[in-house]
């Protein structure tokens, strides 16, 4: 699993062409947005990516 944390906008386009780049035999690519609140990290958003490959 592949956890990035972002405080800049985020282009989902880009993120997913050189992260696909990276990996062979991808089957499917599950993304989760969601927001972070806390003492230290303000609004901050965070993206989950799981690849799951044709043998998963």
């Amino acid at each position: 699993m592949y956890v990035s944390v972002q405080n800049e906008v985020f282009d989902f386009s880009k993120e997913i062409e050189q992260f696909s780049k990276k990996l062979n035999n991808v089957g499917a690519l599950v993304t989760f947005t969601g927001i972070v609140r806390g003492k230290k990290i303000r609004n901050s958003r965070f993206y989950v990516h799981r690849t799951l490959s044709r043998d998963d």
